[in-house]
């Protein structure tokens, strides 16, 4: 995977078979962990920002590789996967996939309770890419349950990043995904506990 010159077929391949691999197995974390999965995944994504098929596979392998491992996502920060995540989210705004999938690894990440992470996601621009996933895919609920936890995580006790949220359009596009999404229960936990958080 850590070829440039692998092409972007085969990638695909690695990623979706190292999220199988990972995925509620947590030996297997571990030992991807170690022998270098998060780098080499940033590798990939490194190598082919233009491609949403190569971004979405390695986010959804990133976000099982972290999902309940402080150790992986420890590793995963040291590798730049804060900053990739918001440059593929940027990148790819328009594909509900990279959104869906890097929203995922995003909020993984920073529920290990990284203050790191926070502060790497917030100078690349993680509060506006959020607000913006939110706003653009209104009507996706995984998209929308993954942003309002991954911005209740950026905001939470900061007023800086609160204010951040309520520029960007965050509290809302909130508002919004409790009338849109108002039988899933998930997206209106999530959107209630942001809301709260941005009660300035």
């Amino acid at each position: 995977m850590r070829r440039q010159a692998d092409s972007a077929e085969e990638l695909q391949r690695t990623c979706t078979a190292l999220a199988s691999l990972t995925s509620g197995e947590a030996e297997n974390r571990i030992r991807a962990g170690t022998a270098g999965a998060a780098e080499a995944l940033m590798a990939a994504m490194h190598g082919h920002l233009g491609h949403s098929g190569v971004q979405a596979r390695a986010c959804t392998a990133l976000a099982a590789l972290t999902v309940g491992s402080t150790e992986n996502s420890t590793l995963a920060i040291a590798a730049g996967a804060v900053t990739s995540l918001v440059v593929a989210m940027r990148g790819h705004s328009e594909s509900v996939e990279v959104q869906g999938n890097a929203l995922r690894a995003l909020s993984s990440i920073l529920i290990s309770g990284s203050k790191q992470a926070i502060m790497q996601a917030v100078d690349a621009g993680a509060v506006e890419a959020v607000a913006t996933a939110m706003h653009t895919h209104s009507n996706n609920a995984s998209v929308q349950e993954r942003a309002c936890l991954s911005l209740y995580t950026l905001t939470y006790s900061n007023a800086a990043n609160k204010s951040r949220a309520v520029n960007a359009g965050a509290k809302v596009s909130a508002g919004a995904a409790l009338i849109a999404h108002s039988r899933n229960k998930k997206v209106l936990k999530e959107a209630r506990g942001l809301l709260q958080e941005l009660r300035l």
